[in-house]
């Protein structure tokens, strides 16, 4: 929880940090914050992407252990994209994704 509420730096900070952590959200306590947290915990169009060939490889693996790009596919892989991917239609029903901002 970010208490400063004229601080949205120190909240995109903070928020990046859960988020690199393998945080999915953040608590808030006013709805100024709710921009800046939304922000930063939507996927990107490509980790949204990478989340989908995640999955298309496990299909198509047989739902074993597998490889894509040189990297393992084990199940707690293949639950991160399914969160992923759960989380982007949690947040928009559209599915819309913010730009790859380097945030993978």
């Amino acid at each position: 929880m970010h208490t400063r509420l004229d601080d949205e730096a120190g909240l995109r900070r903070s928020a990046l940090a859960a988020r690199e952590l393998g945080f999915f959200g953040k608590s808030v306590i006013h709805p100024l914050q709710l921009g800046p947290v939304h922000e930063v915990f939507t996927p990107s169009a490509h980790e949204v992407e990478h989340a989908s060939q995640i999955l298309a490889q496990t299909v198509e693996a047989g739902g074993g252990a597998s490889a894509l790009d040189g990297e393992l596919v084990d199940p707690a892989v293949v639950a991160r994209a399914r969160a992923t991917l759960a989380l982007v239609r949690t947040n928009d029903p559209l599915s819309t994704t913010r730009e790859n901002d380097g945030h993978t």
